[in-house]
């Protein structure tokens, strides 16, 4: 027959990649190298910081002539205060992410 050293590994293609094991905190999943090879999850106060868009307000804007501070009135639509609604859509696109691409976040 031939060398069967590599069968067991012959179908894997692709990177190989060491995992990071991170300790669990529910004693159910401690031991599983399924869940904690996963990573860690994100702090609702970490996921208000990455949407968070404030505005670039000083108060020497609010010195400057009515027409002047019209140019900054465009700027609101890209400021974004976080509430929990986004916090769980976030989290929510992390978990159909995860299963599309089997890549969590």
């Amino acid at each position: 027959m031939g060398d069967n050293s590599n069968s067991s590994t012959a179908f894997f293609t692709g990177n190989v990649i060491k995992a990071k094991y991170y300790e669990q905190d529910n004693p159910a999943n401690q031991g599983n190298p399924y869940l904690e090879a996963l990573p860690l999850q994100i702090s609702d106060v970490k996921i208000g910081s990455l949407i968070e868009r404030p505005l670039a307000y000083g108060p020497d804007i609010r010195l400057k002539p009515a027409l002047d501070r019209l140019e900054y009135v465009k700027d609101i639509n890209n400021c974004i205060v976080p509430l929990p609604d986004h916090i769980m859509v976030f989290r929510k696109i992390c978990v159909f992410r995860a299963i599309a691409t089997g890549i969590p976040i």
